[in-house]
C-alpha cells in the first residue's frame, strides 16, 4: 500500500559543556516529520463539472488510531478538569468530554495531510479550499467506525 523512504541519519542535538537541552525539541521535531506523510490508498477518483476532482481515499486504521491517540496525550497534558491536577484526568473522561472532538480533529488532520500529498502526487493546482472537508457542503470524509 504505501512505499517506505529510508531513514535518514538520526542528528545528534545533544548538548554541549555548560547548555542545557529542550525538554521536548527532539520529540517535537521527529512527530512533525511523521505527520508530513499519512499514507493513504485512493479508492476512487470522480471528475466532476469544470476542473474539480473529487478523491475518496482510506487511511489505515493504525494511523487514525495513532493520531487520536496523540491529540488525547496532548489533551490530557493542558486541559485542566475539576477535581484533577493538570495532567492527571483519566483517559476514560476526557474521551467522554472531548471524543467527538477528538475524532473530528483527527480526521481534519488526516484529510490536510492526505490532501497536501494527492495535490502533489498527482501534479495538481488547487483553486479553492475546504470543499469535501467535515463541515463543508459536500462531506466527503468519515471517521471509521468502530466496527470496521
Amino acid at each position: 500500500m504505501s512505499e517506505e523512504e529510508p531513514k535518514a541519519p538520526a542528528e545528534s542535538s545533544a548538548p554541549t559543556s555548560g547548555e542545557t537541552a529542550p525538554a521536548e525539541a527532539a520529540p517535537a521535531e521527529k512527530a512533525e516529520k511523521e505527520d508530513e506523510k499519512v499514507p493513504y490508498q485512493i479508492v476512487e477518483t470522480i471528475s466532476l463539472e469544470g476542473s474539480v476532482k473529487q478523491f475518496k481515499v482510506s487511511v489505515p486504521r493504525e494511523v487514525y488510531a495513532k493520531r487520536t491517540e496523540k491529540m488525547y496525550k496532548d489533551l490530557g497534558a493542558n486541559v485542566v478538569i475539576e477535581g484533577f491536577r493538570r495532567g492527571k484526568a483519566p483517559r476514560r473522561l476526557l474521551e467522554i468530554r472531548y471524543g467527538k472532538e477528538v475524532q473530528e480533529d483527527a480526521v481534519n488532520a488526516l484529510a490536510s495531510g492526505v490532501a497536501a500529498q494527492i495535490v502533489e502526487a498527482e501534479k495538481l493546482q488547487p483553486i479553492a479550499g475546504d470543499r469535501g472537508r467535515p463541515g463543508s457542503e459536500d462531506p466527503g470524509l468519515r471517521r471509521p467506525r468502530s466496527g470496521d
